[in-house]
């Protein structure tokens, strides 16, 4: 019985890793797209 639930817990805790995970790439992907935005905006100056 504990053994069960601590399988379900475990892969609830997976799960909620794989979403942070993909929201911190996602993240990285719009951070570095700002970053070359101010670059290309510095560079015309």
């Amino acid at each position: 019985m504990f053994l069960r639930y601590s399988l379900i817990f475990n892969s609830d805790f997976v799960y909620l890793g794989l979403i942070q995970f993909r929201q911190s790439l996602h993240f990285l992907s719009w951070f570095r797209s700002v970053l070359k935005h101010i670059f290309n905006c510095l560079h015309l100056i």
